[in-house]
């Protein structure tokens, strides 16, 4: 067994950064979360659990980059009501962003 140590970072203007590499997103432990008011009075927190994606850290960290993609039916509040809704309105903005505008009804 190998008693190597291998390190994921660097120094870089006296600062610890990652090593240059693209790097997966663990969707299997990975969230988007988020709150919002409902009415200005109560808060409504939620999460998008289907995330998946890239970092990528480039030699020069100032062009680096992240790629994410979000699954907008994955978008759970904790309550029930609450959900429905936020998946309908997720699923009709999803629909709009897919549309291009040559397909815009005249």
């Amino acid at each position: 067994m190998s008693t190597e140590t291998v390190s994921v970072l660097r120094t870089r203007d006296k600062l610890k950064i990652p090593v240059a590499g693209v790097y997966e997103i663990d969707g299997a432990h990975t969230s988007v979360e988020f709150v919002g008011r409902h009415l200005m009075i109560t808060k409504v927190r939620g999460r998008f659990s289907d995330v998946r994606g890239q970092i990528t850290i480039d030699e020069d960290p100032t062009r680096s980059h992240v790629e994410v993609e979000i699954g907008v039916a994955s978008v759970s509040t904790g309550t029930v009501i609450v959900t429905r809704t936020s998946r309908a309105a997720t699923s009709s903005m999803s629909r709009r962003t897919r549309r291009s505008p040559s397909h815009r009804p005249a």
